[in-house]
């Protein structure tokens, strides 16, 4: 998927189906989580399909100049709250403060995925806000303690892949999300 920003385009992974069989090796793989799809694109929170999400100030505010793509999320089991916090009309302030801001990607940042998920860590690192987190990947090798009890999304992270040539897969265990993004 693309999301337009600044005059440009942020190409965004959207996940697929995980093929039966394929080795999960050369994978980050990190729990997918059941929140609302949030992209920032350096000065304007939205929603994956473009339109603006509006979000209070002090996230705004806080956040990095570079575009970061992941969920808000307030817990597992908590999608419809969630989702009424987030749409909710006027802004709840004290409810916003209960979310996070989980990052798994940067979208305008080139390279592999593992170069940026490594500049990802670094500018959440630096941001130093608690609600601001960047989704832990493991090697696909690990994945066994992730799927027994979640929903999982691989990316590719050999160095050996250039941007976005292998695309992100969700493998779908016992516990399936429920919530749309």
């Amino acid at each position: 998927g693309a999301l337009l920003e600044g005059g440009w385009l942020l190409e965004l992974e959207l996940a697929g189906t995980w093929p039966m069989g394929r080795s999960p090796a050369g994978y980050a793989v990190s729990e997918k989580l059941d929140g609302v799809r949030a992209v920032w694109d350096g000065q304007q929170l939205r929603f994956r399909s473009g339109r603006p999400l509006r979000a209070p100030d002090w996230l705004l505010s806080a956040l990095p100049p570079e575009p970061l793509d992941g969920e808000l999320w307030l817990g597992r089991g908590q999608f419809d709250r969630l989702s009424a916090i987030v749409r909710s009309s006027p802004l709840d302030e004290a409810a916003w403060r209960a979310l996070r801001f989980m990052v798994f990607d940067m979208p305008a940042q080139p390279g592999s995925f593992a170069q940026r998920y490594a500049r990802l860590q670094a500018v959440v690192a630096q941001a130093e806000q608690a609600w601001l987190e960047a989704i832990p990947q493991l090697p696909g090798g690990d994945v066994a303690s992730l799927t027994a009890s979640s929903t999982v999304t691989a990316r590719c992270a050999s160095p050996r892949c250039s941007d976005r040539t292998k695309p992100a897969c969700t493998a779908l265990s016992a516990h399936s999300s429920s919530g749309a993004q």
